[in-house]
């Protein structure tokens, strides 16, 4: 009876999340649906692209649903919020539901109506990239290009060409990234074709490299350069780098739970399915909506920074995603999305015989 009731509760909010039509992707972003050069997206098409947005839209509004549902005590919700954004004495209170509740909801907003993004601060359309190539990859030895694309002579050397190197604006911002991101070796400079200035970032290997070079690397978003982008690599969209035969896309619950009992999660574990297993493709880019919309100081946890792994630490950072404390989760995107992900099944795919839902709470399929 307690599960049917449950049951029940959940069903009848499911209704109350109506489908909306989000704005068109090239209303949103500044994004070429005509060529793979420059960060295009031909190899993703338009059609995909609108797609993988108004599924990670959906995802929003389920994630506001899990707030509101966990203030109605559906044990479901509870059980899923406790243990992704760990409080010491749970429930949690009216404030920290807030800042989850508030950062879906600000999330989903500027899918559905656009608008300012980087917490306020900006007002510009943003780019959409779907490769790493909009960065032009150059040695602090070459030239330096102005506003217009254009290499400029050095005055004070008799008019033989001014590099990189010989700015000290252009110095500092590699001393700050290299520094920042604790790299053996000096950042390079990265001239933007788009934006018509420099980034600084790591190497990632050869002279035509990116951060899509890097493997398993699904997408990034910065805010050095203005306006602000999103890219989003091969890796993302199923295929790899050579961005041809076209992309694989994994529709939100397209992937069928394979749940276990509750209970054995705590008696030991071997290829047991878990939500990693069953993300969509969207969940990366709602990750990655995260830091647009809000900015990256307000999505970066504090060192050792964000948090990638669901049942254990990844890329150097112990930290994991299941039993992560509020304070970080809270500015963790990667623990929203996944949460989202999780209460959909929860939400959405059909109960047991018994009621009992699709659970994700402890990082694995559960059912009961």
């Amino acid at each position: 009876m307690w599960s049917f009731l449950y049951a029940t509760v959940i069903v009848g909010l499911v209704a109350s999340i109506a489908a909306q039509n989000i704005k068109p992707v090239v209303e949103l972003f500044q994004v070429d649906f005509t060529t793979n050069n420059q960060g295009g997206c031909n190899y993703v098409a338009q059609a995909n692209m609108q797609q993988i947005l108004q599924d990670a839209y959906d995802l929003g509004t389920i994630g506001s649903q899990l707030v509101s549902d966990y203030k109605n005590n559906v044990v479901e919700a509870r059980r899923l919020l406790d243990s992704f954004f760990q409080v010491q004495n749970p429930p949690m209170n009216e404030n920290e539901l807030e800042d989850i509740s508030g950062a879906y909801k600000q999330v989903s907003d500027w899918i559905l109506n656009g608008g300012p993004y980087d917490n306020e601060s900006r007002d510009n359309t943003p780019f959409l990239f779907c490769f790493h190539n909009w960065l032009q990859k150059k040695t602090m030895n070459d030239p330096a290009q102005d506003e217009n694309g254009e290499t400029y002579p050095n005055v004070e050397s008799g008019g033989a060409p001014f590099l990189i190197r010989d700015s000290e604006v252009y110095r500092n911002m590699q001393q700050k990234e290299t520094e920042e991101a604790e790299l053996d070796t000096p950042a390079p400079p990265y001239w933007s074709y788009k934006h018509h200035a420099y980034i600084f970032d790591r190497s990632y290997g050869g002279p035509n490299t990116g951060m899509c070079s890097r493997r398993k690397y699904a997408g990034g978003t910065q805010h050095v350069l203005n306006p602000s982008s999103i890219t989003l690599c091969p890796f993302f969209f199923g295929t790899t780098n050579a961005r041809s035969g076209g992309i694989k896309y994994v529709a939100r619950r397209s992937v069928a739970p394979n749940p276990i009992p509750r209970a054995s999660v705590k008696t030991g574990l071997k290829n047991a399915q878990t939500l990693s297993d069953v993300t969509p493709t969207a969940t990366t880019l709602l990750h990655e909506l995260f830091h647009l919309v809000s900015g990256n100081e307000l999505t970066t946890p504090p060192p050792p920074g964000e948090v990638y792994g669901l049942l254990k630490g990844e890329g150097g950072n112990p930290n994991k995603i299941v039993g992560l404390d509020f304070d970080n989760a809270s500015e963790n995107p990667e623990s929203f999305a996944l949460a989202a992900v999780a209460y959909d099944y929860t939400l959405n795919w059909p109960p047991d015989n018994a009621g009992n839902r699709i659970e994700f709470e402890a990082g694995y399929t559960t059912q009961g």
